[in-house]
């Protein structure tokens, strides 16, 4: 063995392992990544009883996983959306990572236990293979997983050796709800000062670790609060792949007399210290037969499941791939084959706010719906459509948020904010008691903010802002103590979009600051919703700070982002944000008009219909603004200008917007065409 790092035989070592060490054969056990495409794969099988084809699965399912691939968020952020959104149902399907058997590094780390050299393992494995290879070697050891288990630790019990297992363990899948606001949070307290004990008293390896959770928290566990008086580690890297930079940074830290990398094999380095170190141990054992594969143990705790269950762990695991498109056909189809049976248990209730959410964010109908899935819908004359026609020209998600088993405070906020985006902003009017008192339970603290975050959607059109901050600032401080960094980034961005809105200096630079952060805290998860939310802020702030080149580049990229993801009311948002953007290039003389009027009608062309026909509430606005631009940069005749206008006072008094509304009639009043708007508005009741 060579450039490993020295130890004497009275100090021991402690073994660190990631998932690269249950990887390999015999016990084979899969990545996270890997391990989520199973768990896909079979849902799958349980949508027959829904009639969705085979060759459907094979059209959209390649699809999903490669808008996985694309977006690449974070497994523990993943893991964060299925505890939400599903609940234990997701990780008692993650229990199946388990093995009949252990491998190499597992045996060579009990034989090397055995002999009185590894004091400890601590592990972020579910899997009990370390347990498995203990128990043949007659290695006494205890396993600890949970808070009462780190509480009761002893990391100093003669023979004893402690099985760490830092993110829980799939003997309970309760242990394994591994997510990024834990990682975040950090580990318990008492995990901490045991793993301390083991740093000053051990040297550690680290076997089949990426170290990807040092990126996010360089004190990941403490390790460098314990680096005065930490013996040391040696990071074995996985021969061909390359160290991270947090370790590289890691070992700095440490110093070079304390801490190393070296590229070596995990299972080829342990058999050479037990070569060195254990005198006529047993070599590894030869396995008999293979492993049970990972999609046969799936099964069958799928086939467990009740129907609505697996549904909503496809869906949301779906749209944790970033296949909101796909999810969203994937509702809308159960929805319309539901059986008697999907009504039992607690399954339901979460489908139904779900499917309600999935609506709101994307205001289409089923053909629509279907379409943009790859699905054609069959059409039907007037005289031959089914009895449930009406249904796929509406969405039954928007009726069913009306359900009496759809009980979660988060969709009384869903159908205010969808009341908001029709013009008819009856609930969030009277904020916060015409919410709070549609509650059928009390809500969580994340369910509280997000009610607020759809309420800030409100407060961006009818101009409540002074009122609004006392909750955007609690909600935003209650998400950031819950180190929930995603709905902070959204937060932090409405927050700022409301405050260019107030748009005097100080807000300007305090809105600046929110989307900025915004920004970055989206691109660390790779979530291209958020990041296109945070675009749009800062392009609003380049606009309110005269810079249209920037402004421009931004709006377009949040643009596209919303299209793509057929997310309509912010699409429709955005847009509007362009129309500003294009009134102040208007000003430019370095930009050219022709440019920007076949940007006017390329966003009339794209959005007229769904403001028109759904999005209401930026119709005042967007009738406003262009008529703005027709009367003061083309030479457009009266009566192509004059409607705008008059759409733009007429509706904002049929949605209530009494600022806009005002500010409309005096501008009108300004260019000297009130009197001819109001004869037109006159006319049109008439």
């Amino acid at each position: 063995m060579t450039n490993t790092q020295p130890f004497t035989d009275k100090d021991g070592l402690v073994i660190f392992a990631g998932a690269g060490c249950s990887m390999s054969p015999p016990s084979s056990l899969p990545g996270w990544y890997d391990l989520n495409d199973a768990i896909l794969d079979s849902l799958w099988d349980r949508l027959e009883e829904y009639r969705i084809t085979k060759g459907f699965r094979e059209r959209i399912l390649p699809s999903i996983k490669k808008r996985r691939n694309d977006n690449k968020f974070p497994p523990d952020y993943q893991a964060q959306l299925m505890a939400e959104r599903v609940g234990i149902n997701y990780f008692e399907l993650l229990s199946a990572v388990d093995s009949e058997t252990y491998n190499a590094v597992q045996y060579y780390t009990a034989v090397l236990a055995k002999a009185g050299l590894i004091k400890a393992v601590v592990t972020t494995n579910f899997d009990q293979n370390f347990e498995r290879a203990f128990s043949a070697l007659g290695v006494p050891f205890e396993c600890f997983f949970d808070e009462k288990g780190f509480k009761s630790m002893v990391t100093d019990n003669g023979n004893m050796i402690p099985i760490i297992k830092i993110h829980g363990t799939c003997a309970s899948p309760a242990s394994m709800i591994d997510t990024r606001k834990q990682r975040l949070k950090g580990r318990s307290e008492a995990l901490r000062k045991a793993l301390l004990k083991l740093l000053q008293r051990h040297q550690f390896i680290f076997a089949g670790f990426s170290g990807e959770d040092f990126d996010d928290n360089p004190n990941y566990l403490g390790f460098r609060d314990a680096a005065p008086k930490a013996k040391g580690f040696t990071y074995l890297c996985f021969p061909g792949s390359k160290v991270r930079q947090s370790i590289t940074d890691l070992i700095n830290f440490h110093g070079k007399d304390k801490a190393m990398s070296i590229e070596y094999d995990a299972a080829q380095y342990l058999e050479e210290l037990a070569d060195k170190f254990v005198n006529g141990y047993e070599p590894l054992p030869k396995v008999e037969g293979g492993h049970i594969p990972i999609k046969e143990k799936l099964a069958g705790k799928i086939a467990n499941l009740q129907p609505m269950d697996a549904i909503n762990m496809l869906t949301v695991l779906t749209e944790s791939y970033g296949d909101e498109i796909s999810a969203r056909f994937l509702y809308d189809k159960t929805w319309k084959n539901r059986g008697g049976e999907d009504y039992e248990g607690t399954g339901i209730s979460r489908f139904l706010l779900n499917y309600g959410r999935s609506y709101v964010f994307n205001f289409q109908d089923r053909l629509e719906r279907a379409a943009s899935a790859g699905v054609t819908i069959n059409t039907w004359s007037v005289d031959q459509s089914p009895k449930d026609a009406e249904n796929y020209f509406t969405n039954p998600a928007r009726q069913n948020m009306h359900h009496a088993q759809n009980t979660s405070p988060e969709n009384v906020g869903l159908i205010a904010l969808a009341q908001t985006y029709m013009g008819n902003p009856i609930l969030f009017s009277g904020f916060p008691e015409s919410v709070t008192t549609s509650f059928q339970i009390k809500p969580t603290t994340t369910e509280l903010a997000d009610i607020i975050y759809y309420y800030s959607h409100y407060v961006m059109v009818y101009g409540v802002f002074e009122q609004s901050f006392q909750f955007i600032n609690h909600a935003i401080k209650d998400v950031e103590d819950d180190h929930d960094e995603p709905r902070l980034s959204r937060l932090l961005s409405r927050r700022a979009l409301i405050k260019f809105r107030i748009n005097h200096a100080e807000a300007i630079q305090s809105g600046e600051e929110d989307a900025i952060r915004a920004k970055e805290l989206a691109e660390k998860y790779h979530e291209t919703v958020l990041i296109a939310l945070a675009d749009l802020a800062l392009a609003t702030c380049s606009r309110v700070k005269n810079d249209f080149s920037q402004a421009h580049d931004l709006i377009h990229r949040s643009i596209n982002s919303f299209s793509n993801f057929q997310r309509i009311p912010q699409e429709v948002e955005a847009n509007v944000e362009l129309l500003k953007i294009i009134l102040l290039g208007f000003g430019d003389a370095t930009v050219d008009s022709a440019m920007l009027l076949k940007s006017v009608q390329q966003i009339i062309d794209q959005i007229n219909k769904y403001i028109t026909e759904r999005i209401h509430v930026f119709e005042p606005e967007y009738c406003y603004l262009i008529g703005m631009i027709y009367i003061n940069y083309t030479d457009a005749p009266q009566d192509q200008y004059l409607p705008w206008f008059a759409d733009a006072l007429s509706f904002s008094k049929i949605y209530k917007q009494d600022q806009s509304f005002k500010f409309y009639k005096e501008t009108c009043s300004q260019l000297n065409i009130l009197e001819a708007v109001e004869q037109m508005i006159h006319n049109t009741k008439s």
